[in-house]
């Protein structure tokens, strides 16, 4: 026992060779002192595994946000490329006597003609 004693002792922090170390970060598996250490989330992690792990999920964050975009953009354009094609298929429909102009000639003839 005075052994494991005597070991912890002399574990010193990663970043300050002259302080005992009072805690081993989880994921770096390195010995920290109380400044050298925070709690997050109820875990024990050093400052620059906590970094890391804020920058992945700053990068998940944002990559979920790109792919919503990119649905929401490909979404507007299946949504406004199905009513121009909608209003065009109706227009398509229509004789085309009416396309000539004909039809509205015929309309305009008849409403100028003098009447007896």
């Amino acid at each position: 026992m005075s052994a494991e004693n005597s070991n912890l002792r002399r574990v010193r922090c990663f970043n300050h060779s002259e302080r005992e170390a009072t805690a081993r970060c989880p994921v770096c598996q390195s010995h920290f002192c109380r400044e050298c250490i925070t709690e997050n989330n109820g875990v024990m992690i050093c400052a620059r595994c906590l970094s890391k792990s804020k920058k992945l999920t700053i990068w998940s964050r944002n990559m979920r946000e790109l792919i919503f975009l990119s649905f929401m953009f490909m979404f507007s354009f299946f949504i406004m490329w199905s009513i121009f094609y909608s209003v065009g298929h109706i227009f398509s429909l229509i004789p085309e006597k009416y396309h000539e102009g004909a039809f509205i000639n015929h309309i305009l003839t008849k409403a100028l003609e003098p009447k007896d």
